[in-house]
C-alpha cells in the first residue's frame, strides 16, 4: 500500500528531477500484461481498412502493436547488427508500461477486453453492457456521451521502475500522451469523432476494468460514429466462462522489476491525484502565453506537402536509431512540423502553461539559433543564436547522435507550479500527459513528411533548465530531434 504524504507532489519534483548518472541502463524487456484462463479473441495481423466498419485488428496495430522487427547496425559497423520488435510508436527506454482496455459495444461481443500487443489478441475481462458505468466515469457532455467504442490506457506503475527510478511515473504520463495522440489520429484515419478524457472518476474506472493498486488509470480516449459500424474478428468463446475471469486473472509476477523505495513513492504520488468524482473539471490545458522578445518569424499557414497514409506513416517510422544525415530541408517543411501541435480538445488556454522551445539548424531560409514557437500565430520568437549542440551535449548521453546533423531540436517545456495550483496533485500527472500529446503530434507530423525523429529522456533536468536559460517554474519535460534520417544501416522485416 501507498504512503500517505502531506506534500508530495512538491517533494517529488525534488526526486524526479535526479542526475542522469542514478539511471540504471539495462536490456530492454518488451513483455505486456498477460491473462490466463480466459476466452481470447485473436487478431489479423495484416491491415485491411474496410469502408463501412472500422476493422479493430487495424486499429489496433496501427495504434500500438508491433508492426516490425528491426536488424539494426548501431555502431554503423560491420557484424554487429542486433534485433529489437518494435511498436507503431515510441516509448521511454523502450519498456512501454501502458496497457490498453477497450469497450466495445458490439451485439453479440459486447464487453471490455485487455489488449496484448505481443500475442496481438483480446482477453475478455467483462462481458456484458456497461454504457451506464463508463458515462459515469467520464461524464455525459458532447461527444462523450454513449460512445460505442471507448479506449482506457493504464500504466503498470512498477514496470520502468527499475531504470528510471524516481523519473519513471512521468516517463509513464508522456507515454500516455503519445498513446492519447496515437489513437485519436488513428480514429480520424476511420472518421471517427473523438475526444480525450483527463478528467475522469479515477476509483470507478479501476473498479470497472479490475485493475489493483500497481497499476494505474492515466487517460481515456472516446470514439463514435454515424456511418460505421465496429467489428471483431468472430470467436466462439463461451459467456459462462467469462464470468469467472475477475477471479482466474493474474499477472505473471516473474515479470515484475521493483526499485522499492520509488516505486512507493511513485504509487503515492499516483494515488494521491485521484479524482473521486467527475466534478473537478480539467478545463484548460495550453499554450503559456508570456511575452516575447525579438524578432519573429513568419511561417507559411497554408502549405501542401505529400502527406503519407497511415501505413506509409508506420513504415516510415522504421527509421535506425540516432543517425541523422546533416541534410537541409525546408521552410515549409518546418511549418507542417509545428502545424496544429497545440490544435486539440484538450488545448485551450494558458492555464496549464506548455511552451515549444526549437533549436533550428539548415533549415532554407532561417537562420540557425534557438526560438520559441507561437502556436495561436504561427510564427517563431527569435531568442539568441547561441551555439546550443555544444551548451547540451555533455548532458546528452548517447555517443551515436551527432547534433550538429539535426535539423530540429524542439524543447517542450512547462510549469509545475502553475499545474498545481489548477489542480492540485493531480497537476503533475496531466503537465506531462499535454506534454506526450504534444509531443505525439510532433512526430506524426515529421514522420507524416518523410522525416525522421527521436525523442530524447536521458538529461539531468535541472542541469538542461539551466543551460537554456529558463526562468522561475519552467522545466524542460521532454526533448524531439527531428530531421533527415540515415536508413542505410536497417534492415527491417514487417509484421503486417
Amino acid at each position: 500500500m501507498s504512503k500517505e504524504y502531506s506534500n508530495i507532489y512538491k517533494e517529488y519534483l525534488s526526486k524526479c528531477h535526479s542526475p542522469l548518472s542514478e539511471a540504471k541502463f539495462h536490456a530492454q524487456r518488451n513483455w505486456s500484461k498477460i491473462y490466463y484462463n480466459t476466452p481470447k479473441v485473436p487478431l489479423k495481423h495484416n491491415i485491411n481498412i474496410e469502408d463501412n466498419t472500422i476493422n479493430v485488428s487495424a486499429l489496433l496495430k496501427l495504434s500500438y502493436g508491433q508492426t516490425h522487427l528491426d536488424v539494426v547496425n548501431r555502431k554503423m559497423q560491420d557484424k554487429n547488427y542486433t534485433q529489437k520488435f518494435r511498436r507503431a510508436l515510441p516509448s521511454g527506454g523502450g519498456l512501454y508500461p501502458n496497457e490498453l482496455y477497450i469497450w466495445i459495444k458490439n451485439d453479440s461481443q459486447s464487453g471490455i477486453y485487455h489488449y496484448n500487443p505481443i500475442g496481438h489478441e483480446l482477453s475478455l475481462v467483462k462481458q456484458g453492457d456497461f454504457q451506464s458505468e463508463i458515462n459515469s466515469i467520464i461524464g455525459q457532455e458532447g461527444s462523450r456521451h454513449n460512445s460505442p467504442l471507448v479506449f482506457f490506457v493504464t500504466s503498470i506503475l512498477d514496470k520502468n521502475t527499475y531504470k528510471y527510478k524516481y523519473l519513471s511515473y512521468r516517463i509513464q504520463c508522456l507515454d500516455t500522451g503519445v498513446i492519447l495522440q496515437r489513437l485519436k489520429e488513428t480514429f480520424n484515419g476511420f472518421n471517427f469523432t473523438t475526444d480525450i478524457v483527463l478528467d475522469f472518476d479515477d476509483l470507478k474506472s479501476k473498479e470497472l476494468i479490475n485493475i489493483d493498486h500497481n497499476e494505474g488509470m492515466l487517460g481515456i480516449v472516446t470514439a463514435k460514429s454515424n456511418t460505421k459500424e465496429i467489428r471483431l474478428p468472430k470467436s466462439s468463446f463461451n459467456s459462462r466462462i467469462s464470468k469467472q475471469i475477475k477471479e482466474e486473472n493474474h499477472l505473471d509476477n516473474n515479470l515484475k522489476y521493483k526499485e522499492s523505495d520509488a516505486l512507493d513513492f511513485i504509487e503515492s504520488l499516483h494515488h494521491n491525484s485521484k479524482f473521486k468524482s467527475i466534478t473537478n473539471k480539467i478545463r484548460n490545458l495550453g499554450f503559456d502565453r508570456s511575452e516575447t522578445s525579438g524578432y519573429c518569424i513568419e511561417l507559411p499557414k497554408r502549405v501542401t506537402e505529400n502527406e503519407k497514409d497511415m501505413l506509409e506513416y508506420i513504415d516510415n517510422r522504421k527509421t535506425i536509431f540516432h543517425h541523422f544525415m546533416g541534410t537541409m530541408i525546408t521552410k515549409n517543411q518546418l511549418s507542417l512540423i509545428l502545424s496544429k501541435v497545440f490544435q486539440t480538445k484538450t488545448f485551450n488556454t494558458n492555464e496549464f502553461p506548455l511552451n515549444l522551445y526549437l533549436y533550428l539548424r539548415d533549415i532554407e531560409g532561417v537562420s540557425n539559433g534557438f526560438y520559441r514557437y507561437i502556436p495561436s500565430e504561427h510564427k517563431m520568437s527569435y531568442i539568441n543564436n547561441e551555439d546550443i549542440p555544444e551548451k547540451i551535449r555533455d548532458n546528452v548521453i548517447q555517443p551515436d547522435l551527432d547534433l550538429y546533423k539535426v535539423n530540429v531540436t524542439a524543447f517542450i517545456t512547462g510549469n509545475h507550479n502553475k499545474a498545481y495550483a489548477s489542480i492540485g496533485n493531480r497537476g503533475y500527472r496531466i503537465l506531462n500527459i499535454a506534454a506526450g500529446l504534444l509531443l505525439g503530434k510532433l512526430l506524426s507530423n515529421t514522420n507524416s513528411i518523410g522525416l525522421g525523429t527521436y525523442p530524447f529522456l536521458a538529461y539531468d533536468v535541472n542541469l538542461m533548465k539551466e543551460t537554456l536559460d529558463l526562468q522561475n517554474d519552467e522545466y524542460p519535460l521532454i526533448i524531439a530531434f527531428l530531421g533527415v534520417k540515415n536508413q542505410n544501416s536497417r534492415l527491417t522485416f514487417q509484421m503486417y
